[in-house]
């Protein structure tokens, strides 16, 4: 059928070549020819493969191959606007975000492990000293999943000043590092990084004004957003690429008190950006500190309107200590979710960030208002825990990839016990379940204790929901000066989760991780 189509296509087109006269080389002016197939020809009629075809040949189900204008397409008979979507005509079309084009259809992409890097940030340690010494030097380093392959990114003279102050965007094309100004005020740099993973810090460009707290990427571009609180807070856009800057929109803090006056507070807690860089996310605490119980806050500042809304609000929510820390966003920019001590309770927090599902504090009844998702008591309880609970959240919320699960690292004992016990868990929002990963039935081996770590803090703890892996720091057993970097599949069958251990080196203590991968 589809020949038929062509041929009958083919024939309509030679006709009206024939009709209009235009052909290459017919008059000098115009260009159209076998040589130009997108040359000028006249004003009724369009360059097609060569030739000047009339403009009434227009794109139809009996011209599927027709004429549509400029930024447009015809496929299957209808003008489509480009770029090409993914179908059978364009078998390598476009697909949404998380897709690819596969025989004409978009599916979901599927990533392993070995198509990311390992980020880095590891601190210096004298070992010719006895005991030997943390140094006050501290840099970047990039690994291939298996370990093998480092590379220190950072020089003796652009180092990190502590693990907090080098950033990497997602797709390792741009260095972001604090430094130390002469008069004793810090600065951002922002370099490139080249192909062989080289960064230009001769290059690097230079943001005086004050930035608080960290930069935020915007996946998939070269932009990054901060908030500039030299003088008035602004949420500030800049794009690394040409190296330009854009105020958003003033950031604001005032709110009404019980009075309803109007204060400043202070912003609690750090902010989030969701993935398509659209919408930032800030909470408030209106207790201004007093530990009163007063109502926590918290808003979305969508950066396209400029408008702000209060998507959660709650009496008895404290965030203090932990704000938006371990917040997380889901990929399709609908989810928040976060941890609070509701009740000196740890819960688990999803909403909207909408507001459709926002219940008003004046409106809630203590008994049987909502107040998240049980984990586990306050931190004085750790020892009366039950079953699957958690004394308490020790890593960032990541969101699986469909949005269904949270997975997090959390501990069920004191730090101030002898053996403080840690465990990966995720969270699956429709049965409102949470299931420990490293249980012992999940996690044998002929060591295996009741609980995965035993005697452990970690140091950094990053989940990859696209290929099953979760990365984390872990201090060497005896050996407080110096941790392992490791990973292990979660979702595995293997009765070892596919665990590994990436580094473990007798000169660098890691502090800091990240999982990278280029897009190519």
């Amino acid at each position: 059928m589809k020949k038929l189509h062509f041929i009958i296509t083919t024939l309509i087109l030679s006709i009206f070549v024939v009709l209009t006269g235009c052909s290459s080389g017919s008059e000098d002016k115009y260009t159209c020819s076998p040589e130009k197939l997108d040359g000028t020809c006249p004003s009724d009629s369009v360059c097609n493969a060569g030739e000047c075809i009339s403009k009434d040949v227009a794109c139809s189900t009996q011209a599927v191959l027709g004429y549509c204008e400029a930024g447009y397409h015809c496929e299957n008979g209808t003008c489509m606007e480009d770029p090409f979507p993914c179908s059978s005509t364009h078998p390598t079309g476009i697909c949404e975000n998380g897709f690819k084009c596969e025989e004409g259809s978009c599916v979901e992409k599927t990533a392993d492990i070995s198509d990311y890097k390992i980020g880095v940030i590891g601190q210096k340690i004298d070992t010719t000293s006895r005991p030997h010494q943390l140094l006050d030097e501290f840099h970047f380093y990039l690994m291939d999943s298996n370990g093998r392959n480092v590379k220190q990114l950072t020089t003796e003279a652009n180092k990190c000043i502590n693990e907090f102050s080098c950033f990497i965007s997602q797709d390792m094309r741009y260095f972001l590092y604090y430094v130390q100004n002469n008069d004793n005020s810090v600065g951002l740099k922002i370099a490139n990084i080249s192909d062989d993973y080289i960064v230009d810090f001769a290059g690097a460009a230079y943001i005086t004004l004050k930035i608080s707290g960290e930069p935020h990427f915007i996946n998939g571009t070269s932009e990054m957003i901060y908030v500039d609180s030299s003088s008035i807070p602004w949420v500030t856009k800049y794009n690394m690429a040409d190296r330009t800057s854009s105020q958003l929109v003033k950031f604001s803090t005032i709110v009404q008190d019980q009075d309803g006056n109007d204060v400043e507070v202070a912003i609690d807690g750090d902010i989030l950006l969701s993935p398509d860089g659209k919408k930032l996310v800030y909470s408030i605490d209106k207790g201004y500190g007093s530990g009163e119980g007063l109502p926590i806050e918290i808003y979305l500042l969508n950066l396209d309107s400029k408008l702000t809304n209060k998507i959660y609000e709650y009496g008895r929510v404290n965030l203090s200590g932990i704000g938006l820390k371990y917040a997380g966003i889901s990929d399709n920019n609908e989810k928040l979710a976060f941890i609070s001590t509701a009740d000196n309770q740890h819960r688990l927090h999803y909403v909207s960030l909408d507001g459709s599902d926002l219940i008003p504090v004046a409106s809630q009844d203590p008994e049987t208002s909502p107040l998240g998702v049980y984990l586990g008591p306050d931190y004085n309880s750790c020892d009366s825990i039950v079953g699957t609970q958690i004394c308490d959240v020790t890593s960032q919320l990541f969101f699986s990839n469909d949005g269904r699960k949270i997975y997090f690292s959390g501990k069920t004992g004191k730090w101030t016990e002898l053996s403080p016990k840690v465990n990966f868990y995720h969270f699956t929002f429709s049965t409102n379940s949470l299931f420990k990963i490293t249980a012992e039935s999940n996690f044998e081996n002929p060591n295996s204790l009741p609980y995965k770590f035993e005697d452990a803090s970690f140091g950094s703890v990053v989940f990859n929901p696209s290929v099953n892996y979760v990365a984390y720091v872990l201090p060497e057993a005896g050996n407080i000066k110096n941790n392992e970097v490791s990973y292990l599949n979660y979702n595995s069958t293997d009765i070892l989760m596919e665990e590994k251990v990436l580094t473990k080196s007798s000169d660098i203590r890691e502090l800091k991780i990240w999982f990278l991968k280029r897009d190519e």
